[in-house]
């Protein structure tokens, strides 16, 4: 905060322990990304940060009340962050939203299950018969 002149609001609610840690790791790194690009990016002056528990899942959102995000740019190929919190999210079974405008700010919702997927598990193969 003192750094870069951004007042952060944190707020934890009904987070039970343990988080696993691949979870717990995305969403370290994908608000560590938020932030970054309230930083680079919005120009505001504050961003709440929520993570929410409930028995099966995970909500994380992160809002400024910078400039907004123009919706064309979130799919953009100058949008790094946002696709590397996407896939982030994508790796865990979740899911992720960015909502914003010009002149609005910006949220990103992302909702993650409490445990990954099984990578044990290999995928389902096609049989074709001979």
């Amino acid at each position: 905060e003192t750094k870069t002149e951004l007042a952060i609001m944190l707020d934890l609610r009904d987070l039970r322990e343990p988080i696993d840690s691949v979870i717990s790791t995305a969403l370290f790194r994908i608000v560590q990304e938020a932030l970054t690009n309230v930083i680079r990016h919005a120009d505001a002056t504050t961003v709440a940060v929520t993570l929410v528990g409930t028995e099966q899942s995970l909500t994380l959102t992160v809002q400024d009340d910078g400039k907004g995000i123009d919706p064309d740019a979130v799919d953009g190929p100058q949008s790094l962050g946002i696709l590397g919190m996407r896939e982030r999210v994508r790796l865990v079974g979740g899911s992720f939203i960015v909502e914003g405008a010009p002149g609005a700010g910006t949220r990103i919702n992302v909702t993650v299950p409490r445990e990954p997927p099984s990578m044990a598990e290999p995928p389902p193969v096609a049989m074709h018969p001979r």
